[in-house]
């Protein structure tokens, strides 16, 4: 495995030590994460390296779905304008075949 910076580790482990929840008899570390390796600070550094990458994803995805929401708007919006301006037309039409 890539060796990676102390500070790093200890960064995430500070930042998810929430999700290490302590046992009840002792103050042992229940691990949420058992995996069949049994080197666990590297489990977890990999684990909260997703979680780090899953956030960026989901802020990227957020943006996204904000421009969509904007573009549905403006359509909508330049929809009924069009609409306004038909129905408009039409009623001039009207006005000047009744004359």
């Amino acid at each position: 495995m890539m060796d990676r910076p102390n500070e790093r580790r200890k960064e995430l482990m500070e930042k998810y030590s929430h999700l290490l929840k302590k046992g009840k008899s002792n103050s042992e570390v229940v691990d949420p994460f058992k995996g069949p390796s049994n080197d666990q600070e590297d489990n977890y550094e990999v684990i909260f390296e997703e979680m780090e990458r899953l956030k960026e994803s989901e802020s990227e995805a957020r943006a996204e779905v904000l421009q969509l929401q904007n573009f549905l708007r403006q359509s909508r919006m330049l929809q009924k304008l069009r609409e306004a301006v038909n129905k408009q037309k039409h009623d001039y039409k009207i006005d000047n075949l009744k004359q």
